[in-house]
């Protein structure tokens, strides 16, 4: 009879192990452009949402240029919701140190009808910080996500990818000589 009920026992444990958990994520969008920086820094946009879409837009000295679109796994975006929770994202500083010369990020969280605009350094001085990290992983995110190029275009609220690029170096400014004065 104890073999019974234990067997009883273990095809019970067994069959809930099939069962996943699915998360209740409360962020349904992320949004992440980066750029700005003075030695050439490519400029790109990306979105994510609760979809799992993946938009990008890739400007300015970018590898991959243009408008794309791919999904993400379902594991990825738990764990982008983890992440932020885990710093809580709905109170975070909205303005961090930005550098002269760094890669400046701009990173929009939505939830629940309501958004926290955050611009950071992700490149630079403070890259020591658990949140300068995990922004520059987001921001490079779509190296591991298979994107195909679309047509449409891809709108964002973010706009770090409209920066102006970096100004041309010194040696290539000509100006004009100066006029000489008429006596």
């Amino acid at each position: 009879m104890k073999l019974y009920i234990l067997f009883f026992h273990t095809i019970i444990l067994l069959s809930r192990c099939d069962n996943h958990v699915t998360r209740r994520n409360t962020i349904t969008r992320i949004e992440v452009a980066k750029g700005g920086c003075l030695r050439g820094c490519s400029v790109t946009a990306i979105s994510i949402d609760s979809t799992l879409t993946f938009n990008y837009f890739g400007g300015y000295n970018a590898g991959l240029k243009g408008n794309y679109t791919g999904k993400v796994t379902q594991r990825f975006w738990d764990s982008l919701n983890v992440k932020l929770e885990q710093m809580n994202y709905k109170h975070l500083d909205t303005t961090e140190y930005l550098g002269l010369d760094g890669e400046q990020a701009e990173v929009i969280c939505y939830w629940g009808g309501h958004k926290r605009r955050i611009t950071l350094s992700i490149d630079g001085f403070d890259t020591t910080s658990y949140k300068s990290k995990f922004f520059r992983e987001l921001a490079y995110s779509y190296d591991r996500v298979k994107l195909n190029k679309t047509s449409s275009v891809v709108k964002f609220e973010v706009k770090y990818q409209y920066m102006t690029p970096p100004l041309p170096k010194k040696d290539n400014v000509k100006f004009p000589p100066p006029r000489r004065a008429k006596r």
